[in-house]
């Protein structure tokens, strides 16, 4: 058995502010069962991060565009119809294949971020 609770469900902190989002995961390196919400956001990098994410882009609605599963260290990416992104630790989404249907529901109980 891992040690890792695969059935926890997901804590997601939304993003809204321009310093939350550039600084975002740096900031606040996100645990196995977290996620940062950046709204309103097109593209996003890994640029100095030590670890891959699973990135998810999202349209006004919040269903899911495209799905990039653990995008590497120092990589960039984008999608022009997107209306915000979903940054997840790398790899969540193999380990929790039903998570893109939960998305809904896992974005309507989003906190806010603390800037502290």
């Amino acid at each position: 058995m891992s040690e890792l609770d695969l059935n926890a469900p997901v804590r997601i902190f939304r993003a809204h502010r321009f310093s939350d989002r550039l600084f975002g995961v740096w900031r606040r390196p996100l645990q196995e069962h977290e996620g940062l919400w950046l709204l309103p956001c097109r593209g996003v990098h890994t640029f100095g991060l030590p670890v891959a994410l699973d990135v998810l882009f999202l349209d006004r609605r919040g269903r899911l565009l495209r799905l990039l599963p653990s995008l590497p260290p120092n990589r960039w990416a984008w999608h022009s119809q997107a209306d915000s992104v979903l940054e997840l630790p790398g790899g969540y989404c193999r380990r929790h294949p039903g998570f893109p249907h939960a998305l809904p529901q896992a974005l309507c109980k989003a906190e806010e971020v603390s800037s502290n």
